[in-house]
């Protein structure tokens, strides 16, 4: 059958794969033999992935879904609180991060002012690493303060004067120390991590802990910041937390395992369904199932007071569903 095209755009239409595939594969061979450029575009890739999470993800209804749930109060009534299995937890919200830096810090009306001024800086910094998997935005790592506060932490777990002043101070101290065993686990997310890692490293060096990397601990949100720059059973890009550990030697692998991590939170899931999974890891996994085991879990603010407003009675009033927890602050029940 013969073309009703003129001849010319029969030509011209032919040539389109050839005028895609010439940029792909020029992309492909200096990707190859540029490991900045493959970076760069590796980061694109993860930006796009970002900005389209910050338009159309579901993470923004989570309070919606909620309201889905059965209220936890009312299944205590049916069942009763005899023969339920507990768990004692351990909350640590990581220090300050880069992106809390530019658009949390300080108070109103002054933060506003600053904002601009911060936003700039961090923008130059950001297209200075723009060949190098390092981000100040995407999986946003902890700002000189929140490194600060990560050893503010590290100091005082490991003065065994901070006895705690109240038998509860004292049992969960005693866990975050790992006295009696526990299970530690931390979000996928870099300032996460670097936390744990840093304010608990007295605990991880001397009693060879092994944190698992779990990312149904992922921070709940829409920003971009909440995405996750490692792949599924990898760690993200920690290069600098060896040295902050003063041990510039040190296989990260050693101290942190992913079989847990799988990677960037879904699009379209319920951020409520990452709650319940954790609380079924807390009781079914590998390293709490058929035990007693207290769990340690480094995360995120929002995640960590959604979790409350879940599992706490929809009618209880709390502080935990409340208030955030402040950073590298930690919180057990």
């Amino acid at each position: 059958r013969k073309s009703s095209l003129p001849m010319s755009q029969v030509v011209s239409m032919s040539n389109i794969p050839i005028l895609l595939g010439v940029p792909v594969a020029v992309v492909g061979v200096l990707s190859t033999i540029s490991p900045p450029f493959a970076d760069f575009v590796a980061k694109l890739f993860k930006l796009s992935r970002a900005v389209t999470h910050m338009l159309l993800s579901s993470e923004g209804k989570v309070k919606s879904d909620l309201k889905k749930m059965t209220d936890p109060a009312l299944l205590l009534q049916e069942k009763g609180l005899s023969g339920l299995e507990k768990r004692e937890i351990v909350f640590i919200r990581h220090g300050e991060s880069a992106w809390n830096e530019v658009f949390n810090k300080g108070k109103m009306p002054m933060k506003l002012l600053f904002i601009p001024f911060r936003l700039t800086r961090a923008l130059l910094r950001e297209a200075l690493c723009s060949l190098s998997s390092h981000s100040l935005f995407l999986d946003s790592p902890l700002s000189p303060e929140g490194v600060t506060q990560a050893k503010e932490l590290a100091t005082f777990m490991s003065d065994t004067a901070n006895a705690g002043t109240s038998p509860a101070e004292q049992k969960y101290l005693r866990i975050v120390r790992n006295q009696d065993g526990a299970v530690f686990a931390s979000s996928n997310l870099r300032r996460a991590i670097e936390t744990v890692g840093i304010g608990l490293w007295g605990t991880i060096r001397d009693k060879k802990v092994q944190v698992a990397v779990l990312s149904d601990l992922q921070e709940i949100s829409p920003n971009v910041d909440t995405l996750t720059l490692s792949e599924p059973d990898k760690l993200p890009p920690l290069p600098d937390l060896p040295g902050m550990l003063s041990d510039p030697s040190l296989e990260l692998t050693t101290c942190f395992k992913t079989k847990y991590n799988s990677g960037q939170k879904a699009l379209f899931e319920s951020a409520s369904k990452r709650l319940v999974r954790f609380a079924d890891w807390c009781f079914d996994s590998e390293e709490t199932k058929g035990g007693g085991a207290a769990v340690v879990a480094a995360g995120h603010s929002l995640w960590f007071q959604t979790f409350f407003k879940a599992f706490m009675g929809r009618e209880t009033d709390h502080v935990a569903k409340k208030k955030k927890i402040v950073n590298a602050g930690c919180v057990g029940f």
